[in-house]
């Protein structure tokens, strides 16, 4: 026990630098320890636990004792075949620093874990979502008006294709739907014609055109002549062919850019925009005079029918309702010379400009007639 290389063994099994070896005999005393002093005596459990610990069982280790001030873990194991325990003390820290170790390392290996993760999700996600941007950035192109619904009808074989084209479909069919209802708002079932909503929201968007640009806007008031007399001779069916037919004559004579509404039964406006003086509103009045003289076939009846015109020219910023009252004075004088012509009446005017008919020699005596009698000139 005392040669020193029995020592230099017993401390060549230490793993750390930390800690020591020490041999216990089964009656407590201590046969080796690094203390060469305490070597073959008894320490009471008081005053030393570390090396009093191992007597009180043959194999075990215990966490709980102070070798000294500090903690330490202190195993042992009996020997077999003499009442000896050997026993190792190891300060805890030091003990269990592997350990703490592992632990560091498995918290940095998880975080960087994570991290990695996160980048690698981000990216997919990132990925993933293009489509989508794309599909916003298409969304945000028709709201601000640069590209319309034909943006989304794209040939892409991913998602964004699929949704976009789904999106396309949709919006089609509810643009579709919405044209259908601003359609039948809008648009005389029988006749094709605007209906009377739509010349309200036409006609002062055209004068206010008109003042901006500084042009003249026409209005013409159209009556079909004696229709009361056709549905109530050949019927509400023969009535509203005749209706329909006077709408397609109309809308053949007048310019492309006019627009042709239909008020009510057989009154008719024609709006005029761009209408370079009473000449120009004299000549499309007789373009619409001259279309409807070819005899209108109505189912099997075939008649002859003719219009009144009354046409209200502004030359100045005027409201819908001085124009139209124009045109409704014009009207009226010609259905006083006999009807089957038209007259042009300038907003503001107290005569009308020009009284002109289409009828037999005694229908333009009546035209002239009512010319005198209201002082006009022609």
């Amino acid at each position: 026990m005392l040669r020193p290389a029995f020592a230099a063994q017993i401390d060549a099994l230490r793993t750390r630098e930390q800690g020591y070896i020490f041999i216990v005999a089964g009656d407590g005393t201590i046969v080796h320890h690094p203390r060469k002093e305490l070597i073959l005596t008894r320490p009471s459990a008081a005053t030393m636990p570390a090396l009093s610990a191992p007597l009180a069982s043959e194999e075990g280790w215990r966490t709980d004792l102070a070798d000294g001030k500090e903690p330490t873990l202190v195993a042992w194991k009996r020997l077999r075949h003499v009442d000896w325990t050997v026993a190792v003390s190891y300060p805890l820290r030091e003990a269990f620093a592997p350990m703490s170790s592992v632990w560091a390392n498995a918290l940095v290996a998880a975080a960087l874990f994570t991290a990695l993760a996160g980048v690698i999700g981000w990216s997919l996600v990132k990925v993933l979502m293009e489509p989508l941007d794309e599909l916003q950035n298409v969304v945000e192109s028709i709201d601000a008006g640069v590209t319309d619904i034909s943006a989304f009808n794209v040939d892409h074989a991913d998602e964004f294709g699929v949704l976009s084209r789904a999106l396309y479909r949709l919006s089609h069919t509810r643009k579709q739907a919405a044209d259908d209802l601003h359609r039948l708002a809008t648009t005389d079932a029988l006749t094709g014609a605007h209906n009377r909503r739509m010349f309200d929201q036409f006609l002062p968007a055209a004068l206010a055109r008109a003042r901006r640009s500084g042009d003249s806007v026409a209005v013409a008031f159209l009556d079909i002549d004696c229709f009361k007399q056709i549905n109530d001779t050949h019927g509400h069916a023969v009535g509203d062919a005749v209706l329909a037919e006077f709408v397609r004559r109309l809308q053949a004579a007048v310019r492309c850019t006019d627009t042709v509404a239909r008020l009510a039964g057989d009154e008719f406006v024609v709006v005029f925009e761009q209408v370079r003086g009473t000449g120009e509103a004299n000549h499309l009045g007789d373009k619409i005079l001259a279309a409807m003289m070819q005899p209108f076939q109505a189912g099997e009846a075939t008649l002859r029918v003719t219009a009144s015109i009354g046409i209200a020219i502004a030359g100045v910023p005027t409201s819908p309702e001085s124009i139209m009252q124009s045109a409704d004075h014009a009207l009226y004088g010609v259905k006083a010379a006999g009807r089957n012509g038209y007259a042009v009446n300038v907003v503001g005017a107290e005569k009308l400009a020009s009284v002109r008919g289409h009828d037999d020699h005694g229908a333009r005596a009546r035209i002239e007639d009512v010319r005198l009698q209201e002082g006009l000139v022609s």
